[in-house]
């Protein structure tokens, strides 16, 4: 997919416009395996917050727990496989 960024939880250009910026950045933590508590810590942020928000993107993924939303994300092209492929 062309425009993707280079690096593991990048989102690609025009994807990312449909996220706030603090959806993206916790979407790309919660990709990389970072705890809703790591984040909140890194972020200042509280842990309700950073739950919300990590909620909110299941409902976006349509998914219902952090594999899925792993597994979404690379499968919609929002974030690149480890690999660097695109299949699981």
């Amino acid at each position: 997919m062309s425009g993707r960024c280079l690096g593991s939880g990048s989102l690609t250009r025009v994807q990312a416009r449909q996220l706030s910026s603090l959806a993206r950045e916790i979407l790309s933590r919660v990709t990389d395996g970072q705890t809703i508590r790591a984040i909140a810590c890194d972020l200042g942020m509280t842990r309700d917050v950073v739950d919300w928000q990590v909620r909110t993107l299941y409902r976006h993924f349509g998914v219902k727990g952090v594999a899925q939303l792993v597994h979404a994300a690379i499968r919609d092209g929002w974030i690149e496989h480890p690999s660097g492929g695109t299949d699981l």
